[in-house]
C-alpha cells in the first residue's frame, strides 16, 4: 500500500469511530446498537490483507477507546486480532472461485469484538462483573450489524478503489 492509501484507510477508520461514537450509539434496538467501526475494519482487512487489517484494527481500537473514554487495552488488542484474522482469511480464500462474503467477515468481526473485549477486560481485571447477558447482547448486535455489513463493505471498497489503495480487479469490479 502506498502512503496515500494508508492515510485513506486510517481516515476511514477515524471517520467510522466518530460515527460510532456520535451516531451509532443513538440507534438502539433492545439495548444493542450497530458496530459500524469494526464492520469498516473487516472490510479494509478483507480487501487489503492481514498486516493492513491488523494495523487498522489497532487504530480502530485506540480510536474508539479514546473517543468514547473506554479502557484502551482490550479494544486495541481485540481490534488487532480481528483485523489480522479477517485479513488472513481474505488473503487465503479470496480468489475468483471463492470470494469471502463480506457478511461473514462482518459477523465474525462484530461477534469477536462483542465477546472478546469483555473477556479480555475480565482477564485483566477480575473486578469486572458486567458480563451477565453477554451472549444475548452479542447476538443482537451481530444481527443488527449483519444488516449493515454489505453496504459498509461496498462503501469502503469504493473509497479504497477511488484512492488507488486497491486495484479494481482486487475489488471485484470490472476494469
Amino acid at each position: 500500500m502506498s502512503f496515500g492509501a494508508r492515510i485513506t484507510g486510517v481516515a476511514l477508520v477515524l471517520f467510522a469511530a466518530l460515527v460510532q461514537v456520535s451516531v451509532a450509539y443513538r440507534i438502539e434496538v433492545g439495548d444493542a446498537y450497530p458496530d459500524v467501526l469494526f464492520l469498516v475494519v473487516a472490510a479494509i482487512a478483507l480487501l487489503t490483507g492481514s498486516i493492513s487489517g491488523a494495523t487498522h484494527g489497532f487504530v480502530a481500537g485506540v480510536a474508539i477507546a479514546l473517543f468514547a473514554a473506554l479502557p484502551l487495552g482490550p479494544h486495541a488488542l481485540v481490534g488487532t486480532i480481528v483485523g489480522y484474522t479477517i485479513g488472513r482469511v481474505g488473503e487465503a480464500l479470496v480468489t475468483d472461485d471463492h470470494p469471502v462474503p463480506p457478511l461473514l467477515a462482518g459477523v465474525f468481526a462484530t461477534l469477536a469484538m462483542q465477546v472478546g473485549r469483555p473477556l479480555v477486560e475480565f482477564l485483566v481485571s477480575p473486578r469486572v462483573t458486567h458480563i451477565d447477558g453477554l451472549l444475548g447482547q452479542a447476538a443482537l448486535v451481530t444481527v443488527i450489524s449483519s444488516v449493515l455489513a454489505l453496504p459498509v463493505f461496498l462503501v469502503v471498497r469504493r473509497v479504497l478503489v477511488a484512492a488507488h489503495a486497491i486495484s479494481p480487479m482486487r475489488a471485484g469490479e470490472a476494469a
